[in-house]
């Protein structure tokens, strides 16, 4: 039986798409980004599995895959818990996006896939005004990531994206909590305005200007929210 168990769960873990591996990884990954367990939350594995519908070896090769991407710690004599959110290491994650994305945002300014992008982030803008004048702010939320994403698909630089995917998951942990920030949303709003037109403007430095102006604002907060996370659990423990 626990053969034919280790069978199952390496054989889902090589099928990502389709398995209960993907399922306990992404079910987890999720309620950990939405904040749902906050930073150094215990991890009820057995909670989970009956929750989930599966076995304990399922859920462990889903924990130790987010502890793999250090959004899980497994400590020995303690168990799994969720990882902290180190100011430090979003400084940084924040530094190497604003790069990246940088250069992205100054290549679509006089690239050929700018009008698509001008024609999406138009749309982008206008549905991000209407989802703030309901107080949706997971639908703006949702926009905010899709604008940025699409900035970079259509600047031809896709590694970008594949770059920068690993840290997304670790910034949203904080962007979720920046959204109880009053004003934020709309200094954001603001910010996607002015770097849309910067790239409007087909001046690659006017570009690029306006995106480390916005990602400059929003790391501020980001280094913000980390800090009060980390005095929290300080404090707690």
């Amino acid at each position: 039986m626990a053969q034919r168990r280790a069978r199952e769960a390496i054989h889902d873990f090589a099928d990502p798409g389709r398995s209960k591996v993907a399922l306990a990884y992404r079910e987890l990954k999720r309620s950990i980004v939405a904040g749902e367990l906050p930073p150094g939350a215990a991890i009820d594995k057995s909670e989970l599995c009956v929750s989930l519908g599966v076995s304990r070896l399922t859920m462990t090769v889903a924990i130790n895959r987010l502890a793999h991407e250090e959004l899980v710690v497994v400590a020995p004599q303690r168990g799994s818990y969720v990882a902290p959110i180190r100011p430090d290491e979003v400084r940084q994650l924040m530094r190497l996006r604003i790069a990246l994305e940088a250069e992205a945002a100054s290549a679509l300014a006089e690239g050929p896939g700018r009008p698509r992008f001008l024609a999406f982030a138009h749309r982008s803008l206008a549905y991000q005004r209407a989802a703030l004048e309901v107080k949706d702010l997971e639908r703006f939320y949702e926009l905010d990531v899709e604008l940025h994403r699409e900035m970079i698909a259509e600047s031809e630089l896709p590694k970008f994206n594949d770059a920068l995917d690993p840290m997304r998951a670790h910034l949203d942990r904080v962007r979720r909590l920046m959204q109880t920030i009053p004003g934020r949303v709309y200094g954001t709003l603001a910010e996607h305005e002015q770097l849309v037109a910067g790239i409007a403007s087909g001046d690659p430095a006017r570009a690029a200007h306006g995106l480390r102006a916005h990602l400059e604002s929003a790391m501020t907060y980001f280094v913000t929210v980390a800090n009060e996370q980390q005095a929290e659990i300080t404090t707690a423990e």
